[in-house]
């Protein structure tokens, strides 16, 4: 969208709303897990180099290579934690009450 210049306005408050989006559940995953990478300096400058759909449609083609490159490693990563994530929801989940309060696996 940004490379063929052809959007409207509503692309762009879409995109500055998932924008909030992002920022506000990165806050939150944040403060609850220790994650080392991508760091919160990576992903906030991640998101303040993509400003809007309009500055990027101004952005030369290796800026853009650039940004989608470190796009798609703070999305891997993301997706490794998500992975683990669910690993540990998965192993709660096989757990008793009992168990969650004592610390045993169920038998």
């Amino acid at each position: 969208m940004a490379r063929t210049k052809k959007f409207e306005q509503e692309d762009e408050n879409q995109f500055l709303e998932i924008k909030s989006v992002i920022a506000q559940e990165l806050e939150m995953i944040f403060s609850v897990l220790d994650v080392a990478s991508p760091s919160k300096e990576e992903i906030h400058k991640l998101l303040s180099a993509a400003s809007s759909v309009r500055a990027l449609s101004d952005t030369n083609e290796q800026v853009l290579r650039n940004l989608e490159n470190d796009w798609h490693k703070i999305y891997i990563a993301w997706q490794s934690i998500l992975g683990q994530l669910k690993v540990k929801h998965r192993d709660l989940g096989s757990q008793s009450t009992w168990s969650r309060l004592f610390g045993r696996k169920k038998s």
